[in-house]
């Protein structure tokens, strides 16, 4: 009767633990941590349709995270083009390891990657293909979302060209100027807002 209890005692710490750690991304704490094993999944269940990935192509587990995270609580934003990060963006990815004072658990948080603007259109383009690529990672483990499309890599694909072509970032005015490549980001970050 004992053991059981203690096994009883033990399951409810790690429930309260596990829905914490659900919880404090919301509340300002680094994105919880994607495990390797369904990241593998998810990169699976794309790569059948996509062939193989390379890892500058791949999304960073923050970015998955970040996403699985919009997708579960049915809110979709648009990311800052910094945090876009791929897997060998990541590859020094820290993490940190902190002791919880109430519970006596030790939680590994992962740290956030960050890099630079997309300097030119060609890592404009890279992107984008990045944020459908994670979208559809995440589509591959909740299929059951009526909101999330089939096809993002094209949805993104199509806004590359509707942003570096002709009607954005080629646009010439009358007296001949382009417009700069800034004011194209800005211009680009607020069209992903509204979709």
């Amino acid at each position: 009767m004992a053991l059981l209890l203690a096994v009883w005692e033990a399951c409810r710490l790690q429930l309260s633990v596990h829905e914490k750690n659900k919880t404090d991304p919301k509340l300002g704490v680094p994105a919880r941590l994607v495990q390797t094993k369904g990241r593998a999944l998810m990169k699976a269940a794309v790569e059948t349709s996509h062939g193989a990935l390379s890892d500058a192509g791949v999304p960073s587990k923050s970015l998955l995270g970040q996403k699985l995270e919009q997708v579960e609580d049915n809110s979709p934003q648009a990311e800052d083009l910094r945090d876009v990060t791929s897997v060998e963006d990541a590859a020094t990815e820290a993490y940190s390891a902190v002791i919880d004072p109430v519970s006596a658990v030790l939680r590994i948080k992962p740290g956030k990657t960050m890099t630079t603007p997309p300097c030119n259109p060609e890592v404009l383009r890279m992107r984008h293909r990045r944020i459908g690529l994670a979208w559809e990672m995440v589509r591959s483990k909740h299929g059951r979302r009526s909101w999330l499309p089939e096809r993002c890599t094209d949805a993104f694909q199509k806004l590359s060209d509707h942003v570096l072509r002709d009607k954005v970032a080629g646009f010439q005015a009358a007296d001949g100027r382009f417009p700069t490549w800034s004011a194209v980001l800005v211009y680009e970050a607020e069209l992903r807002k509204h979709a």
